[in-house]
């Protein structure tokens, strides 16, 4: 598993790809959560080019979602697909992650006005 950072103005996209299960998880998990540790943080993870996500990459996502809430951010995941990630809809997070089809949906969801 590899990660890559970018910035679009006040959001930054991170941006995964490979396999996320319990051996590859730390330093995304690291990253991602030392990010939403800031107040106010518009994040975008994009999993459009993950191949495998487990339990453990499930459990990133949701904690990830939590943190970004506790501290007044935005968080919006793209790239999900129910074919490939569909471990996702397996357990139902679907109801509860922000889950977007498009970098343009994700934007418009994490810069909308508070």
């Amino acid at each position: 598993m590899e990660y890559s950072l970018r910035e679009i103005g006040d959001v930054t996209i991170v941006t995964a790809s490979g396999e996320i299960d319990a051996a590859t998880l730390p330093p995304l998990s690291v990253e991602v959560l030392k990010l939403l540790g800031r107040p106010r943080q518009r994040l975008i993870i994009d999993l459009s080019t993950v191949a495998f996500l487990d339990s453990t990459g499930l459990a990133l996502l949701v904690r990830a979602t939590n943190q970004s809430r506790e501290n007044g951010g935005r968080l919006a995941v793209i790239g999900a697909d129910p074919v490939r990630l569909r471990v996702i809809w397996l357990t139902h997070l679907d109801k509860f992650l922000p889950l977007h089809d498009s970098l343009e949906a994700a934007l418009e969801q994490v810069q909308a006005l508070d």
